[in-house]
This record gives structure tokens, C-alpha cells and sequence, in this order.
């Protein structure tokens, strides 16, 4: 394993590891958290061996454009493939739910990203976005493409053909807004 994969790993824990596990905490609250799932831009697989060790009846992969990514998720034993999230390489309905941690706000086209989504999830599954808050600091950021207010994100939700279940605010390193969404009863 390389020093750069050990030190991208020990980052991803400290940044992740707080807002994730708050995340799955809510989330455990609202659905029963079992069957296959799908981490789009999964860095470097953390967040899937934290889901499949704390819910026994999961199986995940990720999924991710980074090269590096994907390889540090093969060294730590973890399922990853290299493609977009605007157009992945799964069967329509193949997951029981979809999370998306920090990356929407990344993309070209989170529209199509979201539809993507819409598309390999089960009809009664969910799917689970996480976003930076809207404010200044992230609206710096020259990597993020779109950072929005709630309502927008909920417009784009449901533009996609998606219906809000649930939302929250989980706030450790920063603040989330952390949205449950479950395909339109019209879009099944």
C-alpha cells in the first residue's frame, strides 16, 4: 500500500467518518438500512466497509471517475468501478439504495446525475444525498459547480422524478444537508 493511499485514507477518515456516521445514525432512525448499494463518488471505499460492518444484510460498491480512487478501493478489498455518474455501467433497479456523500455539488450536470441515480435504484428503494450547506465558503470552492439553498435542491429532486422522505442537517466537521428521496409514485 502506498504512503499517498495510507495518507488519502487517514484525511478520509477525519473528514468522513464524523458526517457519515451521523448520517447513517439518522438514517437507521427513519428505514431499515439492508440490501445492495451503490456509493457514488466513494473516494477511497470507507464509507462502504462502515456501511456493510454496521448493517449485516448490505452489499455495496462504488463507483467513481477518479483512477486513484478506485484503486485505493481495491487495495483495502473494497468492490469499485471506474465510470460517471451521469452514465453508469448498472442494470436499471439494481440497487435497494443509492448514496451520493459530496459529489453533486462536483458535476457538470447534477440533473443527470440524480436521474442516473433514479434510474439503478429499485422502485421501493431510496436514494441518499449529501450536499455542503449553502454559504460562502463552499461557494468559493472552484471545484464545486453547484452549491444551492434547500429548495433548489428539492426542486432538482423532484424535477428528476424524485420525492423527498426525509431531510436533515447533520453538522460535525461541517454542515450536511442530508436528503431521503424515493422515486415519484408515477415515475415507478
Amino acid at each position: 500500500m502506498s504512503s499517498g493511499t495510507i495518507s488519502m485514507r487517514k484525511y478520509s477518515e477525519r473528514f468522513q467518518r464524523k458526517n457519515t456516521i451521523a448520517i447513517f445514525d439518522w438514517l437507521e432512525r427513519v428505514i431499515e438500512v439492508n440490501g445492495n448499494f451503490l456509493d457514488v463518488g466513494c473516494s477511497d471505499g470507507w464509507t462502504i466497509e462502515f456501511v456493510q460492518k454496521r448493517f449485516c444484510n448490505t452489499s455495496g460498491v462504488g463507483i467513481s471517475i477518479d483512477k486513484g480512487d478506485v484503486s485505493a478501493c481495491k487495495e483495502f478489498g473494497v468492490k469499485c468501478f471506474l465510470g460517471d455518474a451521469e452514465k453508469m455501467p448498472f442494470k436499471d433497479g439494481e440497487f435497494s439504495f443509492v448514496y451520493s456523500h459530496h459529489m453533486l455539488e462536483h458535476s457538470e450536470s447534477p440533473f443527470r446525475c440524480v436521474k442516473e441515480f433514479m434510474r439503478v435504484v429499485c422502485d421501493d428503494g431510496f436514494v441518499l444525498v449529501s450536499v455542503p450547506e449553502y454559504n460562502l465558503k463552499y461557494l468559493k470552492c472552484d471545484s464545486h459547480k453547484y452549491v444551492m439553498p434547500v429548495e433548489s435542491w428539492r426542486e432538482l429532486f423532484f424535477r428528476a422524478g424524485l420525492e423527498l422522505v426525509g431531510f436533515t442537517s447533520v453538522i460535525s466537521l461541517e454542515t450536511d444537508y442530508v436528503f431521503l428521496l424515493k422515486k415519484l409514485e408515477g415515475e415507478k
